[in-house]
């Protein structure tokens, strides 16, 4: 068996995405993707990893590895920036109570119990705070100081259940330069350095392992993080400013002891055209705007190629 089997293998054991076009590679590939990649062994605190895990793009490989920050030119893109991998599911053993809270609260069915031994649970907003809660009663310290108790009203309509393994190369802290600016400039900013604003979901899932990792994010006291679902436009006529437009911002910011003022999610209401704001340091998530890796769907169109905000 050639070398670059084995470590083409390892790929798929690790839930990583391949690069295109670079199999002899494998080996060298493998070694520096897997430190900064968020996939299989972090998504084991909520349960084994399910979905197939698509192609990453070479063009998006070499920046990744070869290009300086674009925020912070004196540092490589590698050392700011985290390949995010999202599941499908999350397969564990059976738990009655887990079970029955999901089918309450949740984005789940009695379909996702499998004999009574397992539960196939699917990747969404409201499944990771359920877990993430049943996991932290086992923490006292992170259970008390940091809770969600159900998803918040304003998230309900931006809740997704995964479809597709998404991958998103995301910067792990947002851009301090996008904090004094208005919506609009933030995405404009971006886009002039080939970013896009991320979407809710990576930001999320990336801050909530954080937290089970680290006791910490991120997106803390400091500042907290606009992505790009979470943007909407209030009715002005219920609004006490009639005549001034207004954006509600949904930020990301979660924390415990070392940021307790930090709301989840933190709710920001700012006029448009206010160029500096008195509701804190609100950045706007990065995200890699990538070329597509090249690979062959399957017919289920479960697989999604690098990057998953592209065109969207």
């Amino acid at each position: 068996m050639d070398d670059y089997v084995i470590w083409l293998s390892l790929f798929e054991r690790e839930k990583i995405p391949l690069i295109e076009g670079r199999k002899l590679k494998a080996k060298e590939d493998f070694k520096f993707m897997r430190p900064i990649t968020v996939s299989k062994r972090d998504a084991a605190y909520f349960g084994e990893f399910v979905g197939k895990v698509p192609v990453m793009s070479e063009k998006t490989f070499k920046r990744l590895k070869f290009e300086k920050d674009a925020f912070e030119p004196t540092k490589d893109n590698h050392e700011t920036h985290v390949v995010v991998v999202e599941p499908t599911h999350f397969l564990r053993p059976f738990d009655p109570n887990l079970s029955q809270r999901l089918l309450e609260n949740g984005d789940f069915s009695p379909d996702n119990i499998i004999d009574q031994k397992t539960m196939m649970i699917p990747n969404s907003t409201k499944n990771l705070i359920i877990l993430a809660e049943e996991s932290w009663k086992n923490d006292e310290e992170l259970y008390d100081e940091y809770t969600v108790n159900g998803l918040p009203e304003i998230l309900k309509e931006c809740n997704k259940v995964s479809k597709m393994v998404n991958v998103h190369v995301l910067r792990i802290d947002s851009p301090k330069i996008t904090a004094a600016l208005k919506y609009s400039h933030q995405r404009q900013l971006l886009q002039k350095r080939d970013y896009e604003i991320a979407p809710f979901s990576p930001r999320f899932y990336f801050n909530i392992l954080q937290l089970f990792k680290k006791g910490t994010c991120p997106d803390h006291k400091n500042y907290a993080s606009i992505t790009s679902d979470l943007v909407r436009l209030v009715d002005l006529n219920e609004t006490e400013k009639v005549g001034e437009e207004l954006f509600t911002i949904y930020t990301v910011g979660m924390g415990r002891s070392d940021c307790p003022d930090t709301a989840f999610p933190m709710i920001s209401v700012f006029p448009a055209d206010e160029k500096d704001r008195d509701d804190g340091d609100i950045r706007a998530a990065a995200v890699f705007s990538a070329e597509l890796g090249v690979s062959k769907a399957p017919s289920d169109g479960s697989q999604r190629t690098l990057d998953a905000t592209l065109g969207e």
